[in-house]
């Protein structure tokens, strides 16, 4: 698949090999490949990243006393791809609740838990499909990311400048691009948003999405597309909000190409992405060790991508207004420790006018 060009195999020259067969080959190619990393760096992050965790389905308990260990009890979300409904894991639950907690997992458990996950989907659907199936599981462990005081706050400032202070007339409806599970949904609402156009390529989060909307008392139209090609008239809406997209688009630059063709005079694209850390920071190196795997297992995500210098070429200097800012600013990150998501951790945010 174009988004992991570097894990796949090249076309073979014989002409009995059909595309086909060559794909299949090139899936379970890329597929061995990031098991292979998985199996390396899944020890190091079991402990520090919650996504991890929730992308293994992982919902184990361990008892405060070590010989009561409990079995670990993996439920893997329910996928619906391609019209089959399948159960990743399944073991069954200890015979009476443990009083322990989650940061006393198995390690093991949690290894076969995501080797589980990638083989049935692998085995059942495309790469790529399975990739954005993956997606939407890890997204569900970023919910303490989105739960942080720092991220909260940066949001609620970015919002309240980007949408409402704009001078003339107010925003009401907005495109939103990779709208994931609607986190960003009650952000609009207390901007005075009341209609919302989401535009995301993976049909995984258009339930999701629904239902965050149906709570935040917002009207939602979902449309799957990508970035690169909206699809929408030229000049025809007044914001486009994109939060942590750019990371995972294969052209950033036609991408925000797009994002100024379909903005109104005085329109607005507001965006927060997490970006590589500085040359020389101990966090650079590993995003760049951690990226093939990042891109595989989350439909092409990017850790080490630094995409303000586009965003400048895209709109003007003069036009962007932004701010960099860090996990590490977080409450965990002053104490010293890892924040959550800490691969993530470099974020610029801010929003650009035409």
């Amino acid at each position: 698949p174009h988004s992991y060009p570097r894990l796949c195999l090249p076309a073979p020259a014989s002409p009995s090999v059909s595309p086909a067969m060559v794909q299949r080959a090139a899936d379970r190619h890329c597929l061995a490949r990031c098991l292979a990393i998985c199996c390396a760096t899944v020890l190091l992050l079991a402990r520090t990243d919650p996504s991890i965790r929730a992308l293994c389905g992982l919902a184990s308990r361990q008892s405060s006393r070590p010989a009561e260990r409990c079995r670990t009890q993996l439920r893997a979300e329910k996928a619906i791809l391609e019209g089959t409904r399948v159960r990743v894991v399944q073991a069954s639950a200890p015979a009476a609740p443990c009083s322990c907690g989650l940061p006393g997992c198995s390690r093991s458990d949690l290894l076969r838990g995501l080797a589980g996950a990638a083989a049935v989907g692998a085995s059942t659907h495309s790469l790529e499909k399975t990739s954005q199936w993956l997606l939407s599981q890890e997204l569900k462990g970023m919910a303490d990311y989105e739960r942080m005081t720092l991220v909260r706050s940066k949001k609620e400032e970015l919002f309240g400048r980007a949408l409402g202070s704009k001078p003339g007339r107010p925003v009401k409806r907005l495109v939103e691009v990779g709208v994931g599970q609607g986190v960003n949904f009650p952000y609009f609402r207390a901007e005075g948003v009341e209609d919302v156009l989401a535009i995301d390529p993976n049909p995984n989060f258009k339930e999701p999405a629904m239902d965050a909307a149906e709570r935040a008392g917002i009207k939602l139209e979902v449309r799957q597309g990508v970035m690169e090609q909206l699809p929408l008239p030229d000049q025809s809406v007044d914001a486009v909000v994109a939060t942590l997209v750019l990371c995972s688009v294969n052209d950033v630059e036609k991408a925000l190409s797009e994002v100024r063709r379909v903005l109104r005079p005085g329109g607005r694209y507001v965006f927060t992405e997490h970006v590589a850390a500085p040359e020389g920071h101990w966090l650079r190196g590993v995003q760049q060790v951690l990226d093939p795997l990042q891109q595989a297992i989350a439909a092409g995500c990017c850790l080490a991508r630094e995409p303000l210098p586009a965003i400048h070429e895209a709109f003007g200097t003069e036009a962007v207004q932004s701010e960099r800012w860090s996990l590490f600013d977080s409450a965990a990150g002053k104490q010293g420790g890892l924040p959550p998501h800490f691969l993530l951790a470099p974020h610029v945010s801010g929003f650009a006018e035409v």
